[in-house]
């Protein structure tokens, strides 16, 4: 029993040892834990700070682009209001011009009846007629303008009979048209075959007259006047006669010219 006293003390010993080891290692491992906690705790308030620095730069520069974004739009409405008044400024420059046109135009007319005014006048100073002369040549210009409208009036007159009577002669006669006479087609309708032509009355045009309408020199077809009034006249297709599509702007010739 004495013996084995030793062995109890040693056994205390190394279990004392062994717990007082454990507790310094425990020890130090809890102080490396709250060195790596201070440690994290540094990294955290530093990137915390960053990271606020960043919302920071963050939130100015947001206010930037929204005050640049104000000023461009401020800037867009300046810029259009500037184009307006530069459109209403070229405009305003567009009809001084024209107006400036005018009346250049109408001061250059005004010394050309003026020259023309005394130029006349000069040649009634160097006339060798007397008053009682130039009374009398007024009076006869003045009767021979009326001999002229009376003439006037009365080839309207037959013109119109002549006219009757040519739409009276057989369908099969030509009704010839004046010789000089050429106009254009202002209007067509494929569909109803018909035509208008910028020509009538005034320009001796009549019913069932026939002309030959052409392009660039080509034949293209022939109409036939059922129509006429004061300066236009609505011709059809004659049948057998439709050479290519009729189109505005094509000449109209007549097919038998008056000799």
């Amino acid at each position: 029993m004495n013996a084995s006293l030793p062995k109890i003390t040693l056994l205390r010993s190394a279990l004392i040892t062994a717990i007082l080891a454990s507790l310094l290692a425990t020890g130090v491992g809890i102080l490396r834990i709250k060195q790596q906690i201070v440690v994290l705790q540094t990294s955290l308030k530093r990137e915390t700070v960053a990271r606020q620095a960043v919302e920071n730069g963050w939130a100015q520069t947001k206010a930037e682009l929204s005050r640049t974004t104000a000023s461009f739009d401020q800037t867009k409405v300046a810029l259009t209001a500037a184009n307006v008044a530069k459109e209403k400024l070229a405009a305003n420059l567009e009809t001084e011009r024209k107006r400036g046109e005018v009346l250049a135009n109408g001061l250059a007319q005004t010394r050309q009846e003026r020259n023309e005014a005394q130029a006349e006048l000069g040649r009634f100073k160097a006339s060798t007629l007397t008053p009682e002369e130039l009374l009398t040549i007024a009076q006869e210009v003045k009767k021979l303008r009326l001999q002229l409208v009376s003439a006037l009036d009365e080839n309207r007159i037959l013109t119109s009979q002549v006219a009757a009577l040519i739409e009276d002669r057989p369908s099969d006669q030509p009704v010839p048209l004046p010789a000089g006479l050429r106009t254009k087609v202002s209007v067509t309708d494929p569909k109803w075959q018909f035509v208008v032509i910028d020509a009538g009355k005034d320009q001796g045009v009549l019913r069932q007259g026939e002309l030959l309408l052409s392009r660039n020199g080509k034949l293209v077809g022939k109409v036939r006047v059922s129509r006429v009034e004061k300066d236009r006249s609505i011709a059809n297709m004659v049948p057998g006669w439709e050479f290519g599509e009729v189109m505005e702007g094509d000449v109209a010739l007549p097919a038998f010219p008056r000799s």
